[in-house]
């Protein structure tokens, strides 16, 4: 019986819907807290539909949320959450 010989490189997996909203986290910054979607779309290069279907799953939730006058996003409560646990575990 033939043995198959086993690649020793990782398996890289993609996944567009993931990457996409990761990058659309990755638009907020202290220098900009806050981001409409026209913006978003813009500085991702993603289309504007799916960047709406992309913020209100992350939305949902809670990584980001709608500003009081509900056109501009901002980092949620959820990423707050997971900042917090990463703290409570780093040892320095």
């Amino acid at each position: 019986m033939a043995r198959r010989s086993r690649s020793k490189k990782p398996r890289i997996y993609h996944i567009q819907s993931l990457e996409r909203a990761l990058q659309i986290l990755a638009c907020f910054s202290l220098r900009k807290p806050e981001l409409s979607l026209g913006e978003i779309a813009t500085l991702t290069q993603i289309p504007r539909p799916t960047v709406f279907r992309l913020l209100t799953v992350l939305e949902q939730n809670r990584l980001l949320a709608r500003t009081e006058d509900g056109v501009r996003y901002r980092i949620g409560i959820r990423a707050f959450e997971l900042g917090s646990l990463f703290l409570a575990h780093l040892s320095i």
